[in-house]
């Protein structure tokens, strides 16, 4: 089990915080960048509360969903502000074969909480 306090990850294409089949609980987050914030594989279970994703850069070259999910259990929740270029989609999350999207239909807003569950 990890755990964070105020992590600040700032990237433009490699992905902020990267799970394969363990565990992370991070509570206080303030992100730049466009890369994904959380990808989670292989079993993982990630909290990720009471973040800020702060888009104050120009476009970017990649566009990722910002929470990629992929047979693995996560609860988010977190304000989005951007001035210049929001992400397209806030969430794609796989569970076996079924994958669905959640995208972002505006500017800035609030995801007041995600919650993805995987059949282990």
């Amino acid at each position: 089990m990890t755990w964070f306090g105020q992590f600040n990850p700032e990237s433009p294409r490699t992905p902020m915080l990267v799970v394969d089949g363990g565990q992370a609980w991070v509570l206080g987050t303030k992100t730049e960048g466009r890369a994904s914030h959380v990808v989670a594989t292989n079993g993982a279970n990630v909290e990720l509360i009471g973040s800020i994703s702060y888009q104050s850069w120009d476009v970017q070259p990649v566009n990722p969903p910002m929470l990629q999910i992929t047979d693995s259990d996560v609860s988010a929740t977190f304000r989005l502000h951007s001035r210049k270029a929001p992400f397209a989609t806030i969430v794609k999350e796989t569970i076996k074969v079924e994958t669905r999207t959640l995208p972002n239909k505006n500017k800035g807003g609030y995801l007041p909480l995600y919650r993805s569950v995987a059949d282990h």
